[in-house]
This record gives structure tokens, C-alpha cells and sequence, in this order.
């Protein structure tokens, strides 16, 4: 078996891998979610001609407007509304001033956009013309209100009545027309108003007439009915009622006396007290008990002279016997006369409080009769100046029938205009312009929020996180047809293209010793990630490197094909264990690389590639190769690309500009899994210069005209 080998090859020294840097002022741009100033002046440069377009287009249907929609007129009269009132509103309206100032503009102006009074002035044309070409009245009627515009000036009286017509002289007889009948139909309606009015006045006048007329009839009754109450009765009353009331506790008292008296004596006399005596006055009373002192004194003397037993002794005590006797019936003789005397007091009492209740019975309804009396006088008072205040008005109003007047007049009559309402070309181009300026500033904006497509380092740092080892641009289309990627490099070896590839192979450089497995791969085809790896793998073999190029899309291999060299056997034979390596490895004659073409679809690559050949295969490579360039099968498509990637040493994602949706790209670097952490960074790839100077990205306008003198072009 023939030993693979790279000998003869130019070695310039081993490479390895530099650590992942990003790209100047792509961390800013990943760290910032707003827009800048100069973002939004590259966003508007960028979509200079949407923006001139929609602007255009606006401009344009503006002028079709101004030329093709037929003109209207607006034709506008002028009215003074005075709401001064009127006796016969005044008679029934007792709202503030202002306020009916107010309402009676506002009515007014009510009234002037009215359908009746539009379909009166309508009829009145009809009438004009004989009705012929007329459409009907109520469709009629629903234009003229559609075509009206009546609207109170500010905060003052003057309204304006605006009509608006093709015809400016119709637009201005229609305003002029709705003036004059809205001031006859004002003038009328408070003709019927004064009228109504007055009528009402006299019939309730006359209803106040009899009114009063009863309530004095009413009075007068009730007057002669009660004359007895009135006057002296009642001064008569009140006097006799204060002397009464004192009589009457004069004798109240008398009796309390006389009963708390006549029941203390009565006590002392039943107990037999001699003390009873001080309650007894009289003169028959006071010698009996004078006389029974003496009898007393005279008994104590001829007991202590002759004994108790003595005669003498015994007709003494016989003459006080008698005493006492008489003393007893003395007393009872007071007590009974004290007891007429109680007799009387209560007698006397009784007679007073019965004078008394009827002097104040009389009393309260001779007071009760004057507060009635009071009462049916206001009544008759207040329905006399009622009646009064009507006859007043009444008089005003059917004074207001001779001098009433409309409550507005003409400021300005309508004049036929002489210039459109609409469309007015000062109005409408301006305002078109910039209606089709904003929608344009509008879709542009969504459409850029909308527009998630990767195109700038920026916008690959934003979405993937991972920094923008180099920007390689996109030839011309017919300089690309004449030379593969590999032979660009190595035919212009000062052009862009070249001079991108060197940067994104410094970039890959560093001094560490040992060869290096890179998978090269994308997130969705036609990235220009085979173009990629042909033109990195041209320019380091150039530079003296020895590079192997591995087709690794076993789905849809294109290396050979691209390399002009015939379809065999290859990669997929290698690890099936069908061919050896030494028998499929080819070599690029023009830049000295080693590729190893892809061969026919295979039924079953994902089992080729998860076996440990694939391991070994790449052992061997880094044994005798500076750099091995993997390419392989977008990781969107199928799952070859995340297993290529378990082996090898770092990833290189491309990044086709304005191409693949920042999502997609995400989601196929997160299908890496564990292997995402050696991706070593992205390749903006098919990037054209002037464009990507617009997005703030790259070299552009005069900096790339500077920048140009190191380009072989």
C-alpha cells in the first residue's frame, strides 16, 4: 500500500489556532440594541431611492388629484345673531343672561343645519326652475346637509353658513337662500309664539280672577262667622284670664291651709293633747281653759290642806269635770266650723279653675281664629299680586304683537367664490409629498426590522455572538466565470479577494507548532464556503503551507467537479474502508494543495461519519498536513456537518451577506451542541464593497477610492 504523504511540498512552518478576537466595533454593535444617529443616516442613504420613489409616487398622485378630481367650491354667509328677548320670552324665561345668550346661539345654529330648513330651500329651487332635472327631495336634502357647514365664530354671535357646490354660483344663491328663510321662519315662528302666548296669558288670567274672588269671598265668610273672637273678646280674655289665674292660686293655697290645719287639730284632739289648745283661739275657748287652771291650782291648795277625801276637794273636782266638758264641746264646735270653712275653699277653688278653663278655651280660639284670619289675608294677598303680576305680562305681551323683530340679521352675503375649496394645489402637492414620504420612511423602517438577514459584522456579533474573522468580497460576475477561487488568489495575489483571504488566514495564525483540523461549513447552501476553502487553500500553499482539502458533503460533493478533475472514488470510500487514502488524494497542480474529492451520494453518510475511521482518517492528516480545510454540508440541511465537527479542531461558520436570517444561523450553530464552543469564528463571504460601506461595514465610497491604490484589481 502506497504511504500518503505531502512530501515535496513547500513547508512554511506549522500553524494553529489564534484565539477568537472581534472584528472593530462589532462588540459595540452587540452590545447596543439602539440606533445610532450615524446607523440612521447610512439606513436613509441606503434607501435613498425607495424614499425618492415614495416621495415621487406621493407627488404624483397629488397632482392627479389636482388635475383630475373636479373642483368644489365653498360659498359662506356671514349672520349676526342678537338673542336680546323679546317681551313675550322675557314674560316666561327667567335663565340667567349668559346662559341664555348661549343656548340661543346654539339653537340657532341648530336650526340653520336643519333637514326642514334645508328641504324649505330646496323646494323653493325646485320651484325656481319649474322641477325639471331635480332629483328627489330627500336624497337632495341629505347632499345639501352632507355639502353644509354651519358653525358658530369662537365666542362670539356671528355664524357662518358654509355651502359647498361644483358650481360657485349655486353654492352661494343655496347659502343666501338658507339665510333669508331662516330669518322669515324665525320672525314667523315668534309671530305664533306671541300669539300662543297671549292667549295662554288670558286664560290664566282669568282662572287668577276667580281665584281671587274666592279667597276674599272666603275671608269675608269666616270674618263674620267668628266677629265674637275678634278685637275686645280677645283683650277681654286675656285680661280676665290673668286675674283668674291668681285668684285661683289665692284659693288653692287657702285650701291647703285650712286641710293641713284641720287635720293636725284633729290629730291633737283624738290623742286627747292638751297641746290642742294652741291650734284654738277663740275667747270662750281661752276662759274655759283660764277657768280649768284655777279649778286645777284650787284642788292642789285643799288637797294639802284637808286631804283628797274633803268635801271641798270632791266639789272642785266635780266643777272641773264640767270644765273639761265644755272645753271638748268648745272644740268640736271650732273644728266644725273649720271644716265649713274647708268646704267653702274647695267650693270656691272648683268655681276658679271651672272660670279659668273656659276663659282660656275662649282664649285659644280666639287666637286659633286670628292666625286663621291671617292666613286667608296673605292667601287673598299673594293671589292679588299673582293676578297683578300676569295682568303686567300680559300687557307686555300683547304690546310685543306690534314691535317684534328678528333675533339676527346679515353680516355678509354669499359671494360666488372664485378659487376651488378643494383641491387646493398649495394644500394637496405639499401634503402628498409628504404623505408618500412618510409611507416610504414607514415601509423602510419595517421593512428593515422586518429584514433579519445577516449583512454586517454587526449584525453577526448582535445575533450569533461570535466575532467576524474577515469580509470577503464578491467578484465580477464575468472574472469569476473565467477562474476558480483557487487560481484567483494565485493569479491576483494583490487583489481584494486575495488580500481578505491572507487576513482571514493571519488571523488563523498564530506560533504554535502542530497542524490543525478546520471545518468550514455554513447555515443554508450557496454561502460561498467551497469557494471559500478553494481560495484559503490556494493562498496557503502558496504561502508555503501544506494544506488537504477534504470534500466532506457527502450529500452533494462539488470540489472535483470545481477542480476540474474527473469523479472517482473518494472520501466515503476512504472511511467505508473500500479505498485507501493514498489511492483517492489528488493533487491541484497550479497552487500545490492536496484535495480529497467527495465521491457518489452515499445511502448511508451519517453512519460513515459517526464511525472511528473518520478519527483516524483525520490522525493521519494532521501527520503530514500544515492545515486540513473540511468542507461540509450546511448544518440547516442535514446532520454531516455536526458530526465532521465532533472531530475536528476548530470551526470556521460562513456567513453569506444579505443571505441567511440571523435565527436560522442561530439555530444552526446551537445544533453544533457541545462542539459550538470551537467555532472559531464567522466569514462574511459574496460582500459588495460599495454596499457594505452603505451599512457602515468595510471600506466604502471615498475611504475604498483611497484605500484602492493597494488593490491589483
Amino acid at each position: 500500500m502506497r504511504r500518503f504523504s505531502t512530501r515535496g511540498y513547500k513547508r512554511g512552518g506549522p500553524i494553529g489556532w489564534r484565539s477568537p478576537s472581534i472584528a472593530p466595533g462589532a462588540s459595540s454593535a452587540a452590545n447596543d440594541d439602539g440606533i445610532t444617529l450615524g446607523e440612521l443616516l447610512r439606513l436613509l442613504w441606503r434607501r435613498r431611492w425607495w424614499l425618492v420613489g415614495a416621495t415621487v409616487a406621493g407627488a404624483t398622485v397629488g397632482w392627479l388629484v389636482v388635475m383630475f378630481v373636479p373642483p368644489v367650491y365653498r360659498a359662506e354667509a356671514l349672520v349676526v345673531i342678537d338673542p336680546r328677548a323679546s317681551p313675550a320670552s322675557s314674560a316666561v324665561d327667567n335663565a340667567p343672561p349668559a346662559e341664555r345668550d348661549s343656548l340661543a346661539i346654539d339653537t340657532q345654529v341648530a336650526l340653520l343645519a336643519s333637514r326642514g330648513l334645508a328641504s324649505e330651500v330646496l323646494a323653493r329651487l325646485q320651484a325656481e326652475k319649474g322641477g325639471e332635472g331635480m332629483e328627489p327631495l330627500p336624497e337632495a336634502a341629505d347632499r345639501l346637509l352632507a355639502a353644509l357647514e354651519v358653525e358658530r365664530q369662537g365666542k362670539s354671535r356671528v355664524v357662518a353658513v358654509r355651502v359647498r357646490d361644483r358650481d360657485p354660483v349655486r353654492a352661494a344663491r343655496i347659502a343666501n337662500l338658507l339665510v333669508e328663510t331662516w330669518l322669515v321662519a324665525q320672525l314667523a315662528g315668534k309671530f305664533s309664539n306671541v300669539s300662543r302666548t297671549s292667549g295662554w296669558f288670558a286664560e290664566k288670567l282669568r282662572a287668577l280672577e276667580r281665584q281671587v274672588a274666592q279667597a276674599e269671598a272666603k275671608l269675608v265668610a269666616f270674618r263674620e262667622e267668628n266677629a265674637h273672637l275678634f278685637d275686645t273678646a280677645l283683650a277681654h280674655a286675656n285680661d280676665r284670664l290673668a286675674d283668674l289665674e291668681r285668684e285661683h292660686l289665692l284659693a288653692r293655697a287657702n285650701r291647703q291651709a285650712l286641710e293641713t290645719r284641720l287635720q293636725h287639730l284633729r290629730r291633737r284632739t283624738e290623742e286627747g293633747s292638751e297641746a290642742v289648745a294652741l291650734g284654738l283661739s277663740t275667747p270662750l275657748l281661752a276662759a274655759l281653759e283660764t277657768a280649768e287652771a284655777d279649778l286645777l291650782r284650787r284642788e292642789s291648795e285643799l288637797r294639802g290642806l284637808y286631804g283628797a277625801k274633803h268635801p271641798q276637794v270632791a266639789e272642785v273636782e266635780r266643777e272641773k269635770q264640767e270644765l273639761r266638758r265644755r272645753i271638748v264641746e268648745e272644740r268640736r264646735s271650732i273644728l266644725a266650723r273649720l271644716d265649713a270653712e274647708l268646704a267653702e275653699a274647695r267650693t270656691r277653688e272648683s268655681a276658679l279653675a271651672a272660670e279659668l278653663e273656659r276663659i282660656r278655651r275662649i282664649a285659644a280660639e280666639a287666637r286659633q281664629a286670628e292666625l286663621e284670619k291671617r292666613r286667608l289675608e296673605r292667601e287673598v294677598e299673594l293671589d292679588r299680586k299673582l293676578y297683578e303680576s300676569f295682568a303686567g305680562r300680559f300687557e307686555a305681551t300683547s304690546d310685543a304683537e306690534t314691535v317684534e323683530q328678528p333675533d339676527a340679521r346679515v353680516l355678509a352675503e354669499a359671494q360666488p367664490p372664485t378659487t376651488p375649496f378643494f383641491p387646493k394645489p398649495q394644500i394637496v402637492l405639499p401634503l402628498a409629498t409628504a404623505t408618500g414620504l412618510g409611507f416610504g420612511l414607514l415601509g423602510l423602517f419595517l421593512r428593515e426590522r422586518l429584514d433579519r438577514r445577516l449583512a454586517t459584522a454587526r449584525d453577526i456579533a448582535r445575533e450569533l455572538g461570535l466575532p467576524t474573522l474577515s469580509l470577503i468580497p464578491e467578484l465580477p460576475r464575468r472574472r469569476a466565470s473565467k477562474l476558480p477561487p483557487h487560481w484567483q488568489v494565485a493569479e491576483h495575489p494583490r487583489s481584494r479577494l486575495a488580500e481578505a483571504v491572507r487576513e482571514l488566514l493571519a488571523r488563523l495564525t498564530d506560533g504554535q507548532t502542530g497542524s490543525r483540523v478546520l471545518l468550514v461549513t455554513s447555515a443554508l447552501p450557496d454561502e460561498g464556503k467551497s469557494s471559500l476553502v478553494l481560495a484559503l487553500a490556494g493562498l496557503a500553499a502558496l504561502e508555503g503551507l501544506r494544506v488537504v482539502v477534504v470534500d466532506g458533503d457527502l450529500r452533494k460533493p462539488s470540489l472535483a467537479g470545481r477542480l476540474a478533475s474527473p469523479h472517482g472514488p473518494g472520501f466515503a470510500e476512504v472511511l467505508a474502508g473500500e479505498r485507501p487514502l493514498e489511492e483517492v488524494v489528488r493533487r491541484e497542480d497550479r497552487t500545490g494543495f492536496v484535495f480529497l474529492p467527495g465521491s457518489a451520494r452515499h445511502l448511508r453518510p451519517a453512519r460513515l461519519l459517526a464511525g472511528t475511521r473518520l478519527r483516524d482518517l483525520f490522525v493521519r492528516l494532521r501527520a503530514t498536513a500544515d492545515l486540513v480545510l473540511v468542507d461540509s454540508a450546511p448544518l440547516a440541511a442535514v446532520a454531516d456537518g455536526q458530526l465532521l465537527a465532533r472531530e475536528a479542531d476548530g470551526i470556521l461558520f460562513v456567513v453569506r451577506a444579505r443571505w441567511v436570517p440571523g435565527p436560522v444561523a442561530r439555530d444552526a450553530l446551537e445544533s453544533l451542541g457541545s462542539a459550538r464552543a470551537r467555532v472559531l469564528g464567522a466569514v462574511l463571504t459574496r460582500v459588495r464593497v460599495p454596499i457594505q460601506a452603505r451599512y457602515g461595514d468595510g471600506a466604502g465610497g471615498r475611504l475604498a477610492r483611497r484605500l484602492s491604490v493597494y488593490y491589483a484589481d
